[in-house]
């Protein structure tokens, strides 16, 4: 498999989300330069063979050429990044997570991360939420008014604010919720639009959460 030529990012100062925003609102996004660097390790990597990797499938509707996806991460995977991970030959790149119950309520800030990049040609998701009917409500929105084209259900998170409410990886110890949640994502998504489960192995080494759900 041909390795990954990575991009150059420049470091903002921690918190700066607003130079985020503004950049990401931004239509003048330069194309990727000709030339990344390439690490060391990965410098005499000779590039896959046609035929050697296959293409992703999610669902009916979704081929992902490369089998490379760039994850989603709070605060980082805004839309410059997410570009730089498609330019840098990543087939898709989530975005940061979005939460069901405050875009239902309209809040500004998770209204905007629900947004994409003009040269975006693939809008994922990442979404979180403890309740089916704000799952529910949130899909229908992102796909009929965002135009998303997959969604991934954030299981995953092990932060002890949302572990402690039954969220995140917490939730497959809540097997029927977990199960209720899905379901909303899959039928309000429709047909057309894969929905997909950030899972984690479990919420201690000796709690493997993961086993729940099988």
């Amino acid at each position: 498999m041909a390795a990954l030529k990575p991009a150059i990012a420049v470091g903002l100062p921690s918190g700066r989300t607003d130079v985020l925003a503004a950049v990401s609102q931004s239509t003048a996004v330069k194309a990727a330069p000709q030339h990344y660097l390439v690490s060391a390790q990965n410098r005499d990597v000779a590039p896959a063979l046609p035929g050697e990797v296959q293409p992703l499938r999610l669902g009916k509707s979704l081929e992902l050429k490369v089998p490379l996806i760039a994850a989603p991460m709070a605060g980082i995977t805004a839309a410059p990044l997410r570009l730089m991970y498609t330019q840098a030959g990543a087939s898709m790149a989530v975005s940061e997570m979005v939460i069901a119950s405050t875009l239902r309520e309209g809040n500004a800030a998770s209204k905007h991360l629900a947004k994409w990049h003009p040269d975006e040609r693939i809008h994922s998701v990442q979404l979180y939420g403890v309740r089916p009917g704000s799952i529910d409500w949130a899909c229908r929105c992102l796909v009929q008014e965002a135009g998303v084209h997959h969604i991934d259900l954030n299981f995953g998170c092990p932060v002890r604010k949302v572990t402690s409410k039954g969220g995140g990886s917490a939730l497959p110890l809540r097997p029927q919720l977990f199960r209720r949640l899905v379901s909303a994502a899959v039928k309000a998504a429709g047909q057309d639009v894969p929905v997909t489960v950030k899972l984690r192995m479990g919420l201690t080494p000796e709690l493997l959460t993961h086993i729940q759900v099988k």
